[in-house]
């Protein structure tokens, strides 16, 4: 993952992160993993390493030889432009839809660190998975999901219920205020309608003398 980020070269700013659906997709399409019941990074990793050259250079990933009756791969490392295009292709091959979304290698390590907050994980532990130095670093790469924005709202407004979703708390809390405008309302139209008559009481009407 990390060389992934490094190659991408500043790239990482305004990336999009893939969704849990995504990332599923990728790992069970047929064209990712071919062999029933393999699926899984880990297989596809396991496999990887088998089918390296003893003698390649250190970089993880490899070029991959056109001539198949020879190794699957070289022994010279992939190059910068076909490696910094890896996810983007990914996704074009497993159907993924990238239109109006800027996904570049480094969305895996934003949907790692989105992932690993939304799992509740404190930010020491996400930082070691995703090798950050600063807990600023850090929140460039997270939002808050909907259970944060809950226990916020659970915190600072008054009528909030933990059972439903923060989308149908805040329509219930704009019926509770349009309720309690329309009864300001009805109040202050009663107001003005018995004011006439309280004026009227304080007139004083002369007597005719017979």
């Amino acid at each position: 993952m990390i060389e992934l980020e490094e190659i991408n070269n500043g790239e990482y700013n305004g990336a999009d992160p893939l969704t849990d659906e995504e990332m599923v997709k990728i790992f069970e399409h047929p064209d990712i993993s071919n062999e029933p019941g393999t699926y899984g990074a880990c297989h596809d990793i396991r496999k990887y390493l088998s089918l390296r050259p003893n003698n390649a250079e250190e970089n993880f990933f490899l070029r991959i030889n056109k001539d198949i009756e020879e190794n699957w791969y070289s022994t010279f490392h992939l190059g910068r432009d076909k490696l910094s295009g890896m996810l983007k292709e990914i996704c074009n091959i497993t159907g993924i839809d990238c239109t109006n979304r800027r996904i570049v290698n480094h969305s895996l390590r934003k949907r790692t660190a989105q992932k690993l907050n939304d799992e509740g994980l404190d930010s020491q532990a996400i930082m070691n998975v995703t090798l950050h130095r600063s807990i600023a670093g850090l929140n460039a790469y997270r939002t808050q999901n909907e259970k944060q924005k809950l226990d916020i709202a659970k915190l600072t407004l008054p009528g909030i219920s933990k059972d439903i979703s923060m989308q149908e708390n805040l329509e219930k809390s704009a019926e509770d205020l349009n309720t309690e405008q329309r009864i300001e309302n009805l109040s202050s139209q009663e107001e003005t309608k018995t004011e006439p008559f309280t004026e009227i009481q304080n007139i004083t009407i002369p007597l005719k003398l017979i």
